[in-house]
């Protein structure tokens, strides 16, 4: 049409002349040139009717392919991500998570694509497009299959979750059954050399190994109780019947474990009392030990102050109250109670009580005694005291009555 442009003005032209020449067929030329003006307008207009419509078809096209690719995309994005393996071992929970992770950061070449296409979305609805109605069902259908991935990132994300706490409660629990299986073995061990004849001796060293058992059992019981109550969660959660059984299993075990340690430590109570008898006799034989040290000395104090120091020393605030009566009435009552047993550490264990009674009863007379002579020399000290201040003040009086300084008036 541009191509024939001169053509068409050169009729024109043409026909204006012959009617300006008053051509005979002036009026034929005249109704031929406004037919030739008007058929050339309305195949203008036509034209820019028919060139708008085919540029905003191209337009709508363009986005519809944009779209479909998008969601095509997403479509495949969300099949590869309902295939991603869940569950297992802790590693292979781990390893899903930092797979879901890289997952999610490759999105941001959707996310800038969307951007895109929301902004030519825009544009068009904007310019009053033919197809803004369509272009809009589009742009919302994008954002909806984005939203639905990313949801299933979330529900993925969470199954993980999920996941990795069961696993690690699997694996704490199999670590926990292990130690269990192993202390449980080594009691039944001891146990069955038990019902051999040992020595007290052997009793006793076995006794110090099984209180360094029962102290791993007490520090292992929290341990326990908090992997239980996070296995209760769990089949909350997931009503599974495994997650139960293996509770129930590991219960069980501890169960096992603990009464096995019970046993183990009646079985072993002569060994206890045994022990602890001995500690308590070391620890009165000390006390008793620093007390004669003590008395031995027949320190009467260099003055009031040391004196005071002595007796605190001896049964004042400064005094060992670790060793009193109670704790020689514990000593004895054990005694007697291994005595009964009739074990081979009977004549060790009478000789051992009288011993720590007769120095118990003679470490008193002389506490006694030496405390008697401690307040008598605190009178004798208090007494010095008291005539060295006198003497002092009389000194002071008799200094001041020698001097000749009577004072230059009244006031002074």
């Amino acid at each position: 049409m541009d191509a024939r442009e001169p053509e068409f003005t050169r009729l024109v032209e043409d026909g204006e002349k012959m009617v300006n020449a008053q051509h005979y067929a002036s009026e034929e030329i005249k109704n031929k040139t406004r037919l030739l003006k008007t058929a050339l307008e309305r195949l203008r207009s036509e034209w820019t009717l028919r060139n708008g419509f085919l540029s905003q078809a191209v337009q709508w096209h363009a986005f519809q392919r944009e779209a479909k690719q998008i969601i095509a995309s997403i479509g495949s994005k969300r099949t590869t991500l309902r295939n991603l393996a869940v569950g297992g071992s802790i590693a292979d929970v781990e390893s899903q998570t930092k797979r879901l992770d890289t997952f999610e950061k490759a999105l941001s070449t959707l996310d800038e694509r969307t951007t895109a296409l929301d902004h030519t979305a825009n544009e068009l609805m904007n310019a009053r497009h033919m197809e803004s109605k369509n272009i809009a069902m589009w742009k919302s259908k994008v954002h909806e299959e984005l939203k639905m991935l990313r949801e299933d990132i979330e529900t993925r994300r969470a199954m993980l979750g999920e996941a990795f706490a069961l696993a690690s409660f699997e694996s704490d629990v199999a670590q926990i059954e292990a130690w269990i299986d192993e202390k449980t073995n080594g009691i039944r061990k001891a146990r069955d050399q038990s019902s051999e004849s040992i020595s007290i001796e052997e009793k006793m060293k076995r006794l110090q190994t099984h209180q360094a058992l029962e102290a791993e059992v007490a520090a292992n019981k929290t341990i326990v109780d908090q992997i239980l109550q996070r296995g209760q969660k769990l089949n909350s959660l997931h009503r599974n019947p495994k997650i139960g059984d293996r509770c129930g299993h590991l219960g069980a075990k501890w169960s096992k474990l603990s009464g096995a340690c019970a046993d183990q430590s009646r079985a072993l109570e002569e060994a206890r009392d045994l022990l602890r008898f001995k500690q308590l006799v070391e620890n009165v034989l000390t006390w008793i030990n620093e007390k004669e040290v003590l008395v031995s000395t027949a320190d009467m104090g260099k003055d009031m102050e040391h004196c005071r120091l002595l007796l605190e020393r001896l049964d004042g605030t400064r005094s060992d109250s670790t060793v009193d009566e109670q704790t020689l009435d514990e000593i004895n009552r054990l005694g007697e109670k291994l005595v009964k047993q009739g074990r081979t550490s009977r004549d060790q264990v009478q000789k051992e009580q009288q011993h720590l009674n007769e120095k118990w009863r003679t470490l008193l007379g002389q506490l006694s005694h030496y405390r008697t002579e401690l307040l008598a020399a605190m009178e004798v000290h208090t007494f010095n005291r008291d005539v060295e201040d006198t003497d002092e003040r009389i000194h002071e009086k008799i200094a001041a009555m020698k001097s000749d300084d009577f004072g230059k008036d009244f006031a002074r």
